[in-house]
């Protein structure tokens, strides 16, 4: 376990996770008591993340039966989402070779753009 600790302490995609989060919270602009609340919920979750894998409770889960038709349910309005935004991204392609940036449909709402701003 304290391997398996030590190793994952220099995976990659916790490194990309954790940068992540702090450009997260240094863009919302939270200070104090907020960036303290929400970095120990990530660390919280984390934690019974790797607890629970731990102690069997995956094991356990994939056990269940009711999980496979779950799974196969979410595998099915995932590829539905998928094949959408596909769809959505080949559409704003033409338009943007077309030179029709405003018509483009998969982009930040104007609000959000304005709010980044430099």
């Amino acid at each position: 376990m304290i391997g398996a600790g030590l190793l994952d302490g220099i995976n990659p995609c916790a490194f990309a996770t954790m940068i992540f989060l702090i450009s997260y919270l240094s863009v919302r602009k939270r200070q104090g008591r907020e960036l303290l609340a929400t970095g120990g919920a990530f660390t919280l979750g984390v934690f019974l993340a790797y607890l629970g894998v731990g102690l069997g409770f995956l094991k356990f889960l994939t056990s269940l039966a009711i999980l496979d038709v779950v799974g196969k349910w979410i595998y099915a309005l995932t590829l539905v989402l998928c094949l959408a935004l596909a769809w959505g991204s080949l559409s704003d392609f033409r338009k943007a070779r077309a030179g029709r940036l405003e018509d483009m449909s998969l982009k930040l709402p104007s609000a959000c753009v304005a709010g980044f701003a430099i």
